[in-house]
């Protein structure tokens, strides 16, 4: 049980902004690299 508390220590330590930022480089590597089916599938929408 002390790791969790530990760990759960460390993570408000480092606050709302490094977890924000962490957040939206997640979805820029989500969003990164070319889409499926290539350029047609953008020009259908």
């Amino acid at each position: 049980m002390e790791t969790l508390e530990i760990i759960t220590a460390l993570a408000i330590s480092l606050g709302a902004p490094f977890w924000f930022d962490l957040l939206s480089r997640l979805v820029n590597m989500r969003n990164a690299g070319r889409r499926p089916g290539g350029a047609k599938a953008t020009e259908q929408t």
